[in-house]
């Protein structure tokens, strides 16, 4: 994983494969611990699969898109490819987190799988972490949003897990959804 501004400036966070970047295989060998980019959003701490994130952008410019879906935030230039941005709260279904006054520069994660590249808001990123240190408690509450894989138990605070290919499925629904008047 890699930290990058939109206009350009970039510092390695984390190496990985080539394949995991560039959208191969996420699957992991038996017993191989998962690590975790872990960000903060509306106060809490979520942690996604480092496997699907590519780098950490910083937007600087925003370009809206005239009728797009609610989730879709619009566009940016990262090295000249427009790339989409969206709230990451709506794509989830996430309710009851605070709700920050939008600054001017955004801060994402750019998501990388199979063809699928999008970034997803965030308020920060707080750390990539090994999720074997800490205790993960699965989601077993039908209540709860099938996007949370479970709790992590971390360093005094709880990181909420999310699904990864709840997420994908998620997002693709956003990219091929069609308006009722198609």
């Amino acid at each position: 994983m890699s930290t990058t501004s939109s206009t350009g400036t970039h510092a390695s966070v984390d190496s990985r494969s080539a394949e995991s970047r560039t959208g191969g295989s996420t699957a992991r060998r038996e017993g191989a611990s998962i690590a975790l980019c872990t960000f903060m959003l509306g106060g809490r701490s979520f942690g996604l699969d480092v496997a699907l994130v590519g780098e950490v952008v910083v937007v600087e410019g925003l370009t809206p898109v005239p009728l797009g879906r609610p989730a879709l935030r619009g566009l940016f230039n990262l090295r000249g490819t427009p790339l989409a941005l969206v709230d990451t709260k709506q794509v989830l279904g996430i309710t009851g987190v605070e709700n920050h006054e939008r600054a001017r520069t955004i801060s994402a994660l750019v998501l990388k799988h199979a063809d699928l590249v999008v970034a997803l808001e965030i308020d920060r990123v707080d750390a990539v972490v090994e999720a074997s240190r800490g205790q993960l408690t699965a989601a077993t509450s039908p209540e709860e949003n099938p996007v949370v894989r479970g709790f992590l138990q971390l360093d005094g605070r709880v990181v909420t897990v999310l699904d990864a290919e709840t997420l994908l499925a998620k997002l693709d629904q956003l990219r091929y959804a069609r308006s009722p008047e198609t």
